[in-house]
């Protein structure tokens, strides 16, 4: 049965190689040398759209414009629950966090990580924290809404 033997190959960790049912391992074009099997589809899953257009993509970066995977839409609570896809958290009812986001001086908005990706200038240091329970502008150690220490 062809669906069976195809079901069960599986894409190896590389993502130009493939591994085939029939024991033919790190295949490198579309079909096995060996029994002639098809490479599999990948996993809807397994695969992401970039915003340039390009689509399907397997890997961590898009082959088009470079940029990196999105992470996935889910977010962990504070109270142990975890992978939550909505604003709110079905264990105890707290508010999606907002990212905490800066504007660099050249005009980038909304940056997430330490450095600016367009012109690389260095996050500027801020003497208020926002907490991951949603107080923002704390000036203190310790968040005055929920108690959390400020991490470092």
């Amino acid at each position: 049965d062809t669906s069976a033997a195809i079901g069960a190959m599986s894409v190896s960790g590389a993502a130009d190689t493939w591994d085939c049912s029939c024991g033919q391992k790190g295949i490198k074009g579309k079909f096995c040398g060996e029994c002639g099997q098809m490479r599999p589809a990948p996993k809807a899953a397994d695969t992401w759209d970039c915003s340039c257009g390009n689509k399907g993509i397997t890997g961590k970066f898009c082959s088009m414009c470079g940029a990196k995977r999105p992470a996935s839409d889910t977010w962990d609570c504070s109270c142990g629950n975890k992978g939550i896809t909505g604003k709110f958290c079905s264990m105890c009812g707290a508010k999606r966090p907002e990212p905490d986001t800066w504007d660099c001086t050249c005009g980038n908005k909304g940056i997430t990580g330490q450095f600016c990706n367009m012109c690389g200038a260095k996050r500027p240091a801020s003497d208020t924290w926002d907490c991951t329970c949603g107080n923002k502008g704390i000036t203190g150690m310790f968040c005055n809404n929920c108690g959390k220490k400020r991490s470092e």
